[in-house]
């Protein structure tokens, strides 16, 4: 087992709590397993100090049920992180959260913390996944931490944005973006398929990512 001293990077979910409805995500396939809570800020402070990993670069705040900026002590715990002298990757999906609450943000933050954005798609198609996503908060959020942290517009690619690739990666650049990360997920087909046998979501093979979409490169040349 890893001791604290051995720890270069911590992935943490400091809360359940998420504004989306996002339908791939547990939250919204599986709402009675769902049980919404927030880290206490004690157990943050307790735990996450430079004497208990000395050696941690990076703490991850990406959650699988909830987004990090709901939590009710965000900023506390980032003040807290910051003055143990770790840096900071968040991922969020941007939304439900006023200009100013990000300028209090960007205060905390630094260049080498980086910020990644869950965008799925431009104004007219990243609500489709990103159910209940407000675009205006999101531009409100990228404008005020623009210069402040590493900004990261991570775009997964479905069926309906894999048109807009190009122009969401120009679009990056223009918005003040330091990357745009393309996403080529694998998490297609199974329970998602309709009523024809296919999942409505599923991009075309050479936006599919993983292990699936090259055993599929495969059986095309077996049967080419």
């Amino acid at each position: 087992m890893l001791s604290g001293a051995e720890i270069g990077d911590l992935h943490i979910e400091l809360t359940s709590r998420c504004t989306l409805a996002c339908p791939r995500c547990q939250r919204t396939a599986d709402p009675e397993q769902l049980q919404v809570g927030d880290l206490p800020l004690a157990v943050v402070e307790a735990t996450l100090t430079r004497a208990n990993f000395p050696a941690l670069r990076y703490i991850n705040f990406c959650g699988n049920y909830g987004d990090p900026v709901y939590h009710p002590q965000f900023h506390e715990i980032i003040a807290h992180v910051r003055l143990e002298g770790f840096r900071l990757r968040i991922e969020t999906n941007g939304s439900y959260r006023r200009a100013a609450w990000w300028t209090r943000t960007a205060e905390l933050l630094s260049r080498a913390d980086q910020v990644q954005f869950s965008i799925d798609g431009l104004e007219d198609t990243n609500h489709l996944y990103r159910v209940n996503a407000r675009w205006p908060d999101i531009l409100a959020a990228i404008e005020e931490l623009r210069g402040h942290a590493y900004l990261v517009w991570k775009f997964i690619v479905f069926r309906h944005n894999q048109h807009q690739v190009e122009v969401a990666r120009k679009r990056a650049q223009d918005l003040g973006f330091d990357e745009f990360r393309l996403i080529r997920s694998s998490r297609f087909d199974g329970r998602w398929r309709d009523a024809t046998g296919l999942d409505p979501l599923k991009p075309d093979p050479q936006w599919v990512g993983g292990r699936k979409a090259i055993s599929e490169q495969i059986a095309a040349l077996r049967h080419g």
